[in-house]
């Protein structure tokens, strides 16, 4: 995967959904948005001895215009990001109070549908391909632009040009609200400056309301932004326009120390001066008491109600008050969040920056479903089948497998001798557990691809449901020919007796089953460990009620319901049946028929495939559950 091809796939052939306008015209694009926030404060539980809540933010009060290019600045700890994913509504854990607001409303979904924040689906590719050439250059990757963006296992692009990649893939569509946490983090100053130079430049031209936290811009960065919010210990020390007086009124700590150095670089000047003697809190609660206290105060103060009544009266009147939510609790009080990109803002190779497109995950998109596929298709899977680290873990066990009991089993299935039917059965149990354990070649991709799978989500690329569709329906298609053939090698080889075409279908039902559960897993997973711990665990508790090992006479009675909810015993006993009945049926074990035996008298193999294909679905259905509804970070 390179670059051009990364920022180019979804975020541009994906985009949109905007509605168009009449034939000949260009489609309608969404307003401009205001994001104001009042008497924000935000905590976190704490130790009973402390009070029992931990304050992250304390009062803060702002608004961000359209157009407007607003750096968020503080030392470490200050409370920048925490800002940010409160703005996003990111935050999963916690107390949040106050009022948050785009465009005067909460950002409801219905919201967020009205305001598209995406190029149309009908834009040319021409115009696309353009926009991406163009950004590559401005970001200074035209000499890696089909470079590989790298993984883990192998090398790719540097750190500073995946993160400009990662930018690149939030700048490309033309987001309304833009929020970037660390925004020359891992740059050196020249890229630093040229990145922050290209947002300034989109943010003008396109009247993106963006702030960006940062840590020690130069000089001529700092110069980019239109205003500035400085934070200590979550509360405001300053905010208002850069460069207009000073950072600190008149009333300033009578203990405020001297800067460290003779001529600091004005953002680290603001940091050092207000970030002094760490171990003596005063000093810094000093400074927002006197931010708090200053007529720069009073009058953003002021400004921010204008806004909000202004806004208020365009909505045709919102709720003035304030209110409180704690975040993931029932509460739902005034303040509201807005779903944004969260840890999915990352490029493919998984940049640590933050990128957020401000967009509400469960706005849905306006992308149709048949063309989201048609792009994942694309842009994922033609490229993912080229590589043997997509193949092999899809097809080398199971050529192993087959190849084994192809080559120790031959020929055994159409004798009636008593060691014989005992082996055939053996056969047909390995068989119906092969791909319950072969698919957890698959079982990391969910989770490998979560922080990818949420960006697009949240940038409204997508539903949950047409993801889940693409993963399914991609692994089902690489490996329907592969079953045909293992399935083939196996029943003539071993000559095994029964309908050919009943023990493919049996085959290719148990992979899509073993598909979906595996799916499953890694949804519902925090981590490659837990899922890898989950489901083998999992599979082999289906051995032991699968009715080869115990029959289902000899399971005991408060067993019996785990089993009658064990796919692998509806694989086994349709394949049994398949092979045993009628004449076959031969004499087994204590005197009783083969399918006696195994509890399957009477039993009707169509109906047992039946039963199994419902794993299916009930198991995709739990992973959609999953992937729409879990939240595995929390923050």
């Amino acid at each position: 995967m390179d670059i051009k091809r990364d920022i180019t796939s979804l975020d541009v052939e994906c985009g949109a959904g905007a509605a168009e306008g009449p034939v000949g015209q260009p489609p309608a694009r969404a307003a401009s948005i205001t994001l104001t926030w009042r008497a924000l404060s935000y905590s976190v539980p704490g130790r009973r001895r402390h009070g029992g809540r931990v304050p992250l933010l304390s009062n803060l009060t702002g608004c961000l215009l359209p157009g407007q290019f607003m750096a968020v600045l503080g030392p470490s700890g200050c409370g920048k990001t925490t800002l940010l994913d409160c703005w996003g509504g990111r935050k999963t854990l916690g107390s949040l109070e106050g009022q948050v607001l785009f465009n005067g409303q909460p950002p409801t979904p219905a919201l967020l549908r009205r305001h598209e924040l995406k190029h149309p689906r009908s834009m040319p590719r021409a115009d696309k391909v353009q926009r991406v050439e163009a950004l590559v250059d401005q970001l200074g990757l035209s000499t890696c632009a089909h470079t590989t963006i790298g993984s883990v296992l192998r090398r790719g692009i540097s750190g500073g040009e995946a993160k400009r990649c990662n930018i690149g893939i939030a700048l490309v569509t033309s987001p309304k609200v833009l929020f970037i946490d660390e925004l020359t983090s891992g740059l050196d100053s020249f890229y630093g400056g040229e990145v922050a130079l290209v947002v300034q430049d989109l943010v003008r031209r396109h009247s993106i309301a963006t702030a960006a936290s940062i840590h020690s811009p130069s000089p001529t960065t700092f110069a980019l932004f239109d205003s500035i919010l400085l934070l200590q210990r979550g509360a405001a020390v300053y905010f208002g326009p850069n460069g207009a007086g000073t950072p600190v009124p008149r009333r300033k700590p009578s203990r405020h120390p001297a800067p460290p150095h003779p001529h600091p670089a004005p953002p680290d000047f603001l940091v050092d001066v207000t970030t002094r003697a760490p171990g003596d809190p005063e000093i810094q609660q000093a400074f927002a008491a006197a931010y708090a206290a200053s007529p720069l105060a009073a009058e953003n103060a002021r400004r921010v109600e204008a806004v909000f009544t202004s806004l208020a009266q365009q909505a045709g009147g919102a709720d003035g008050g304030q209110g409180s939510q704690t975040v993931g609790g029932a509460s739902a009080g005034a303040c509201c969040f807005l779903p944004c990109c969260g840890e999915a803002s990352q490029c493919s190779r998984g940049a640590s920056s933050c990128v957020g497109l401000c967009r509400g995950e469960e706005a849905g998109t306006g992308t149709p479903l048949w063309w989201a596929l048609l792009v994942l298709y694309r842009y994922r899977t033609l490229r993912a089948i080229k590589r043997a680290g997509f193949i092999m873990p899809r097809t080398g066990d199971k050529i192993m497998i087959t190849f084994l009991i192809a080559t120790i089993y031959w020929g055994i299935g159409d004798s009636q001798a008593l060691a014989d039917v005992s082996a055939t059965a053996a056969v047909l149990f390995l068989w119906s557990t092969l791909t319950a354990f072969t698919s957890m070649g698959i079982l990391p991709c969910l989770i490998v691809e979560r922080p990818v799978f949420l960006r697009e989500r949240a940038d409204g690329l997508y539903r949950p449901i047409t993801y889940l569709v693409y993963k399914v329906t991609e692994e089902v298609a690489v490996g329907t020919l592969p079953a045909v053939a293992y399935s083939a090698l196996v029943f003539y080889l071993v000559r095994l007796q029964g309908s050919f075409l009943l023990f493919f279908l049996i085959y290719y039902v148990s992979m899509c089953v073993a598909i979906s559960l595996s799916l499953l897993a890694g949804a519902i997973s925090p981590t490659v460990d837990v899922a890898g711990a989950v489901l083998p665990a999992y599979a082999t508790t289906l051995m032991f009620f699968s009715g080869f090992v115990i029959p289902w006479s000899q399971l005991p009675s408060y067993w019996r319901w785990y089993a009658t909810i064990n796919h692998i015993r509806y694989a086994l006993g349709a394949m049994l049946i398949n092979q045993f009945e009628g004449e076959r049926n031969v004499a087994y074990q204590g005197g009783q028929q083969v399918l006696q035996f195994y509890g399957l008298a009477g039993a009707n193999k169509w109906l047992w495939l039946l039963f199994e294909s419902l794993f299916f679905w009930v198991f995709s259905t739990a992973c959609w559950a999953a992937l729409a509804f879990m939240r595995h970070q929390r923050r």
